[in-house]
């Protein structure tokens, strides 16, 4: 586990995609034709500053996981949502398909869980899918439990 820099970004991008892709199959996310750039937009801003709230998991050289946070003092826009203050915002974790289950993401948690708690977050808060299968049992896992559910119908495809 370790802090990520610019060069991971092209790693950092392919892992937000194959979130999306897999969200995709459970939930109303859908990659559009601009995703990966946006992703990669967003996420060269994320890396290019001094102390990126981005971690990466390796193994063997290979980047198989990322946790990308908000700071506090970025997460405004979510923050009165909730009574806890200042609040972080929990922007993606993404593991590679091969290496779910051995604790890889349980791992990036805890790295920026610590991150936040050095920061004075009183909360950290995230979107996931509910029906996801690995996601909302990960996440209650980690102690994270709903402030709201959505449900939508989408038209079928």
């Amino acid at each position: 586990m370790r802090r990520a820099d610019l060069a991971d970004l092209d790693a950092v991008v392919a892992l937000h995609l194959a979130e999306t892709r897999y969200a995709e199959q459970v939930s109303g996310t859908a990659e559009r034709a601009n995703t990966e750039a946006l992703f990669r937009e967003v996420c060269a801003a994320a890396l290019a500053v001094d102390r990126p709230w981005v971690w990466v998991a390796e193994h063997d050289g290979e980047v198989i996981g990322v946790t990308r946070m908000e700071p506090p003092s970025e997460s405004s826009w979510f923050a009165p949502l909730v009574a806890a203050a200042p609040a972080a915002y929990l922007s993606c974790q993404s593991v590679a398909e091969r290496h779910r289950g051995g604790g890889v993401g349980a791992a990036l948690i805890r790295r920026a869980h610590a991150a936040a708690d050095r920061a004075g977050a009183a909360a950290i808060l995230l979107h996931h899918a509910a029906l996801n299968p690995l996601s909302a049992p990960f996440w209650n896992r980690c102690g994270y439990r709903p402030l709201w559910t959505n449900w939508e119908l989408s038209p079928a495809r």
